[in-house]
């Protein structure tokens, strides 16, 4: 059985430049990378796991000000923006809700797996909950930067998934 990993499908920003991917405006499948009718066809090769980069979801930076500044403080990694990447409020009922009917759209069309990027900008208890709403249990692949001594540890994760541990050297 094959792995395979593609940029997140949904809508995003204009621009060429590969960061632009993770930088959604809608939920919608449809990108630079092509249409909704695109990514099915694509996903049709059944002995791989498909595992779109879901990231957690930042949208396009809309505030200034309200930048993480401190990677020792918990809740600046969890509810500051990245980068002015304004944050989505995963501790809400809509935005969960939301994120699982997105992702069990993708479930739909065949995706067996996620890549969460950036999984320390959201709580475990965030993503589990969201996991849990979902139609099938797909595969889970958390990206968690950590460094020595910071608040937010890989093993935090692993109720939901396989952390993708990168260390901040």
């Amino acid at each position: 059985m094959g792995c395979g990993t593609v940029s997140p499908p949904m809508e995003h920003v204009s621009g060429s430049q590969w960061w632009t991917d993770y930088q959604p405006v809608s939920y919608t499948l449809t990108s630079k990378r092509g249409s909704r009718a695109q990514f099915s066809r694509h996903r049709q090769a059944p002995e791989h796991i498909f595992l779109p980069d879901a990231h957690d979801f930042h949208h396009c930076g809309l505030t200034s000000g309200d930048d993480i500044v401190d990677y020792d403080v918990r809740a600046q990694v969890q509810t500051c923006e990245l980068d002015n990447l304004a944050d989505l409020a995963t501790e809400t009922e809509y935005v969960r809700g939301r994120l699982a009917q997105y992702v069990n759209d993708l479930i739909s069309l065949g995706v067996d797996g996620l890549r969460l990027d950036a999984a320390k900008h959201m709580a475990t208890g965030d993503i589990s909950n969201i996991l849990g709403r979902l139609t099938t249990k797909p595969y889970i692949t958390q990206e968690v930067i950590w460094g020595s001594g910071e608040p937010i540890q890989p093993s935090e994760y692993t109720s939901n998934g396989l952390p993708q541990i990168n260390p901040n050297v």
